[in-house]
């Protein structure tokens, strides 16, 4: 019975144990570390993030759901409410598409921002580097984007 979320912890706890001692590390290493080592999945009720060679476990919030999908998609814009629809409707198994209207669109665009920003939050009082990177690369507004910086490429496992 609890097999599953004993194994899914595995892949977490050897990426915290063999986590490097990051101060010895030159540019080109910690560029490896990080792209080899980034991660977000959901457990649960909890987020379980790797970054920069530490781990971060965080209880669910909407603005997490909405991080996850903009990590999984860098480069593309969404508009709020297409990014709301996409993550509302993969977990009640809807597709997304209905057309949104101005002021629809607007609330959408106020509700998303006050829970990415929120997420940041939360996410930069327990990991200060993570936040500090997402901070420069989550765009929120009329369109939503993640955007990383080209010199420092950074893959996401999901």
């Amino acid at each position: 019975m609890f097999g599953p979320i004993e194994h899914s912890f595995e892949p977490i706890e050897r990426l915290a144990s063999e986590a490097p001692d990051r101060s010895r590390l030159g540019s080109d290493a910690r560029r490896n570390l990080l792209a080899a080592k980034s991660s977000i999945s959901k457990l649960g009720e909890y987020w379980i993030i790797a970054f920069d060679g530490d781990v971060i476990h965080l209880r669910h919030a909407k603005g997490l759901s909405y991080l996850a999908q903009l990590l999984r998609h860098p480069g593309e814009e969404f508009r709020p409410s297409q990014l709301i629809a996409s993550v509302d409707g993969a977990r009640r198994g809807q597709t997304p598409g209905r057309f949104v209207g101005p002021t629809e669109e607007e609330r959408a665009r106020v509700n998303l921002t006050r829970s990415v920003h929120a997420a940041l939050a939360r996410i930069a009082a327990h990991h200060a580097s993570l936040g500090q990177h997402l901070r420069r690369t989550i765009r929120t507004g009329r369109s939503c984007s993640y955007a990383p910086d080209p010199r420092l490429p950074i893959e996401w496992e999901m």
